[in-house]
């Protein structure tokens, strides 16, 4: 088709659907000023614009130009113009040589229009597209809108931005709209338009534009959102020399179904802290962001249990000291004289003649009966034992297991027939860990102790006071985002009192066997300081605060004591056991944290804790000899429900 003389296709809609066909602006224009115009063109064919101004879209109808546009544009120096409401795909290689205008409507460039001698885009007028451009320049209240959907709109060339105009991309949760530039960008005074495909947003960084030849320094007046980014909060642009960003933060933690307490603890504390304005640092993005089962691993790594596994292992170090001080298992406290018998705390009546007889025969004749032939006792106790504490799956505390080993020297000294008073010092240390490689600790330990004990006949009572002294190391690896070594140290301490009474009977007339029924009561303090973690490898995005706090537990126990003695060479040998019941009455092992990097990221973490009823049951071997050196061994433990822990002594003791 040619248009010649003074023709020109008026508003006509121009559709050339074969590809070698041509439609051939041979033509001045009815004014003979080489202006053209044309309701719409469309199809696959040639157009020839022959060195005219062709304006097209009158008739407001969006169309596709698959073929191309050619032409010399040297006549005039304008070959398109793009003018209407509706939109013009070009997505054809096109080698006009004029310049483009977007005066209204769209113009969607999805081919190329590179060799176009520059585009510009008027206030009403929209560019956009997937493919190449030459220079172009966006007035006032001119659009540039990349990409047809999510896509990239390349400029071969340089790109400037007048004040007021708009840059509008749009954003997906995995990819935006952007513009490359093969040289410079002139942001200064246009305003940026989000638009939020509807989606669920996660923290993340998008380019929206990259000049290969910089920005100049120049930046956006603005930006507007058009939708929303939830649940990613404060979209922001950001820039470097030659890139503009768009930035979203994290949203809250959204949790997954079978989350523990824990979990559901520190997820809280960071989203606290995040509705607060808080700004994450770079490794709770990836936290933020992760889901599903990964992240109630995450939120597990970061909770910092081995903080509240200390208190129990503080806790079995001083119980461990204390059954040191015991009235008749720990120390070995020799019995001579205390009730008028070496046979312990039954009288002399209970026991028939052949008894007292062999007992006798070890016994100095010049110290045996009531007299205070002993007033001194020296001893040293070497111990060594484990305990494991199961976790609890709907607290999200884990397994803990911990050891201890330890010394302890003590003297004391006979104030009359039935009272013993004295004291003892020990060192120890103990380790734990945290099952699921949340990480532990260890702990140098100091600790001192007084006991006494008074017989009322076959009665007696005993009383112990002890102070701990630890210095805790604590240590737990975070993988989160990157690798943290995160380690504290502490002093903390620990006082303990304890209150006993029993009664001793012999069940069988006549014979060595005892019984004891006795019922105790113990209190237990922890003092934890106040501390933090430091990054031992890595960074501290993850450092946690300890709060300080006192954990105070009673413990009440109600059991029987058994023993057996027997004459054996030059000494006597007693059999002992234990068998009780102990409740206590706090079992909860919580500590309270904060993160240190992310202010108002509070939370209470939870250890394992051991139940609040456990059986006691123990045995014990004491060798004595006349020259007053005695030996024993101890075999112990703990159990309930959710804890097993062994424990076993070796003693001597000297008494002049």
């Amino acid at each position: 088709m040619l248009f010649d003389g003074n023709s020109t296709p008026g508003s006509a809609q121009l559709i050339n659907t074969a590809s070698s066909a041509v439609i051939n602006f041979f033509t001045p224009g009815p004014s003979s000023d080489g202006k053209l115009t044309a309701g719409s063109i469309a199809g696959n064919g040639r157009f020839d614009l022959n060195g005219a101004e062709l304006a097209v879209g009158s008739n407001n109808l969006s169309t596709v130009v698959t073929g191309v546009l050619t032409g010399d544009g040297s006549i005039t120096g304008i070959s398109l113009i793009k003018v209407g409401t509706g939109k013009l795909t070009l997505s054809g290689v096109n080698t006009y040589t004029g310049a483009t205008t977007v005066d209204g409507g769209t113009l969607a460039v999805n081919g190329s229009i590179a060799s176009s001698g520059g585009v510009t885009v008027n206030a009403g007028g929209i560019l956009g597209g997937t493919g190449i451009v030459g220079n172009t320049a966006i007035a006032s209240a001119g659009t540039l809108a990349p990409g047809n959907s999510i896509g990239t709109l390349t400029v071969s060339g340089n790109l400037a931005f007048a004040a007021g105009s708009f840059y509008t991309v749009e954003v997906s949760t995995t990819a935006a709209d952007r513009t490359n530039v093969s040289g410079t960008a002139t942001l200064t005074g246009a305003t940026v338009q989000a638009v939020a495909i509807p989606g669920s947003f996660r923290g993340q960084t998008f380019t929206l534009l990259n000049a290969s030849g910089g920005l100049g320094g120049t930046q956006f007046a603005g930006l507007t959102i058009v939708g929303s980014f939830s649940p990613a909060r404060n979209p922001r642009l950001s820039y470097d020399l030659n890139n503009v960003y768009l930035v979203l933060d994290p949203g809250k933690i959204e949790l997954p179904a079978g989350t523990s307490g824990n979990q559901t603890g520190v997820a809280g504390g960071i989203n606290n802290a995040v509705e607060s304005g808080a700004t994450p640092p770079a490794g709770f993005d990836t936290l933020l962001n992760m889901s599903g089962a990964q992240l109630n691993r995450a939120l597990s790594e970061v909770s910092g249990q081995p903080g509240a596994a200390t208190t129990q292992a503080a806790f079995n170090a001083m119980q461990q000291f204390l059954d040191m001080l015991d009235p008749v298992g720990g120390s070995m406290e020799s019995e001579r004289g205390m009730s008028g018998s070496t046979l312990g705390y039954a009288t002399t009546a209970q026991h028939d003649a052949r008894v007292r007889e062999a007992y006798a025969a070890v016994t100095p004749r010049e110290t045996s009966g009531d007299v205070i032939d002993r007033r001194w006792g020296v001893w040293a106790s070497a111990y060594g034992g484990a305990s494991t504490l199961s976790g609890n799956a709907a607290a999200g505390s884990s397994s803990t297991t911990s050891r201890i080993y330890g010394t302890v020297v003590g003297a004391d000294y006979r104030l009359s027939p039935d009272t013993l008073v004295g004291f003892a010092l020990g060192g120890a240390g103990f380790n734990f860990s945290v099952a699921d490689s949340l990480g532990g600790g260890r702990a140098d330990v100091f600790q001192a102790g007084l006991y006494a004990r008074h017989n009322f006949g076959p009665a007696y009572l005993s009383a112990a006071l002890a102070y701990g002294w630890q210095d805790v190391t604590t240590d737990r690896t975070v993988t989160v985002s990157g690798t943290d070594r995160l380690t504290a140290n502490f002093k903390a301490s620990t006082f303990a009192g304890r209150l006993e009474a029993g009664w001793r009977f012999a069940p069988i007339p006549a014979s060595s066997f005892g019984v004891t029924p006795y019922a105790a009561v113990q209190a237990t303090t922890f003092h934890l300081p106040g501390y933090g973690e430091t990054a031992l490898v890595g960074n501290n995005q993850f450092a946690l605060s300890y709060g300080s706090q006192d954990t105070a537990n009673v413990r009440s126990e109600l059991g029987a004591r058994t023993d057996q003695r027997f004459l054996v060479n030059d000494g006597g040998l007693t059999l002992r056991g234990r068998l009780a019941w102990a409740h206590d009455t706090n079992t909860s092992r919580l500590v309270n944290a904060a993160f240190q990097t992310l202010p108002g990221a509070a939370f209470t973490v939870s250890g394992a804790r051991p139940a609040a009823d456990s059986a006691l049951a123990g045995g014990r071997a004491e060798m004595k000899w006349r020259n007053g050196f005695a030996l024993a061994g101890t075999i112990e433990g703990e159990f309930s429900r959710s804890t097993q822990t062994y424990t076993g002594k070796g003693t001597v003791r000297y008494e002049w």
